[in-house]
């Protein structure tokens, strides 16, 4: 089904407070989860909620959360060339990255805080 038609439970905290105390999401300039599997990266969420950029293997629960392109980019796990042609292309492209921050933050806090 994708991130774009689930229905998430409600977030307690306010989005402003989540991820915030992680620094190493505050800090990064692109959020990078380079998984062979994974469930429900929750740390996905809060970068969204950082308001960054997302470079994430196309495994697993992460599917759930991104849309490719949009909130984040995917890569082939375990492919080390496709995912650093993936950071650079968010670092060098600023457009780009800031429309997924923006898609990714809008998503997070329509899904999980209205």
């Amino acid at each position: 089904m994708g991130a774009a038609g689930r229905r998430c439970a409600k977030a307690e905290l306010p989005i402003e407070r989540i991820g915030r105390e992680n620094t190493a999401i505050v800090d990064a300039d692109v959020f990078v989860l380079p998984s062979r599997y994974g469930t429900f990266p929750v740390t996905i969420l809060e970068a969204y909620a950082c308001a960054k950029p997302v470079v994430a293997s196309n495994v697993g629960g992460i599917l759930d959360l991104v849309l490719h392109g949009k909130t984040c980019l995917l890569f082939q796990a375990e492919d080390a060339k496709e995912l650093s042609r993936s950071i650079i292309y968010v670092l060098t492209h600023p457009r780009e990255a800031d429309k997924m921050r923006n898609e990714a933050f809008k998503l997070v806090k329509e899904k999980f805080f209205s």
